[in-house]
């Protein structure tokens, strides 16, 4: 019949391919989904934490403020300055706090934890260092990540199912051939006198068949699907080129977020370091009287904001690099 049943097999079995390469895109799309929820829960964890710290500062601020103005140093108006920076600050440790609790039941559900279970969040397997040193030719990671990436096997398999599709198609232009062979026997449970292998053998019958199909007008749906199964080919090879292109530039744009990180994590830093010499300095100022609250209170936001800037760009410099190396199959 034209190899019909053969290829009504292949076919299924690359249906089968297809499957499993769907179910490997929605692995792949979880797991980069749960780091970019554990990446948040790590990030917000140690904003906490310096946002604790910060709010700590201001306290023993207010303290030292206190005392100045029991001594005459101070008017009274700085003190309300430092108390209205420490309730800002208190309201960000807050908001921080709910936004990590948030991170944290999205990754259960991710997961699929109890959301009343306890979870130990360990630090990032990488380092900052070991993402630096991550250099490849971007163009044969580029070929590299299209090549494994499951949609490209999903198209792929596509095309072969749509060639396929058009055997099966073509095998209605073949004659069916029929060949049936029959062997039967009259045997009888009523008749106890003969004996049951005298029956058996005196009552066998044979047949043999062979037929012959032959479609000759069946109103032109053979071509009609032949025509039909020709065009989803082209459709298939298509639908691969541009999702090859859409690939393509997801995962550029990947290395592209991992070079402009690396980037904005080196800035961050030099600005944090800067930062953090200068309040440190000015901190030492404010203790023996020689700057104001203003001045304490501006280098000290300076500090922390580019202290959570640092955080912020660390976290998104460790996610973009595991989400390039997801893509090369490391």
């Amino acid at each position: 019949n034209g190899l019909y049943n053969i290829n009504n097999i292949k076919l299924q079995k690359q249906d089968l391919e297809v499957n499993r390469s769907s179910i490997q895109k929605a692995k792949n799309d979880l797991t980069i989904d749960l780091a970019m929820k554990y990446t948040n829960v790590l990030y917000y964890r140690e904003l906490v934490k310096t946002l604790g710290i910060q709010l700590e500062i201001s306290k023993k601020n207010i303290e030292l403020t206190q005392q100045k103005i029991k001594e005459g140093s101070l008017a009274k108006n700085d003190l309300y300055k430092l108390i209205a920076q420490k309730e800002l600050e208190e309201s960000n440790l807050i908001a921080a706090k709910n936004q990590l609790e948030l991170n944290l039941i999205d990754l259960k559900q991710i997961m699929n934890l109890p959301l009343e279970s306890m979870i130990e969040i360990e630090d990032f397997p990488y380092t900052i260092e070991s993402a630096k040193r991550y250099q490849q030719d971007p163009w044969t990671m580029l070929d590299q990540a299209v090549r494994r990436h499951p949609s490209t096997q999903i198209n792929k398999w596509n095309i072969e199912k749509s060639k396929t599709a058009l055997k099966l198609s073509e095998s209605a232009y073949y004659p069916t051939i029929t060949l049936g062979a029959n062997t039967a026997s009259t045997y009888s449970t009523f008749n106890k006198w003969v004996p049951f292998e005298d029956q058996l053998h005196n009552n066998l019958n044979y047949s043999l068949s062979l037929n012959a199909n032959i479609s000759i007008f069946n109103q032109m749906q053979t071509r009609s699907k032949v025509k039909e199964a020709s065009i989803n080919i082209k459709k298939a090879e298509l639908n691969a080129k541009i999702e090859k292109q859409s690939i393509s530039k997801t995962i550029l744009q990947a290395m592209n977020n991992l070079t402009a990180s690396e980037k904005k994590y080196q800035a961050s830093k030099a600005s944090y370091e800067a930062n953090k010499i200068n309040f440190e300095s000015d901190k030492i100022k404010y203790e023996v009287g020689r700057i104001g609250v203003s001045e304490i209170n501006l280098n000290k936001a300076n500090f922390f904001t580019s202290h959570a800037n640092l955080i912020k760009d660390k976290y998104e410099f460790l996610f973009n690099y595991f989400v390039v190396k997801f893509y090369m199959g490391e």
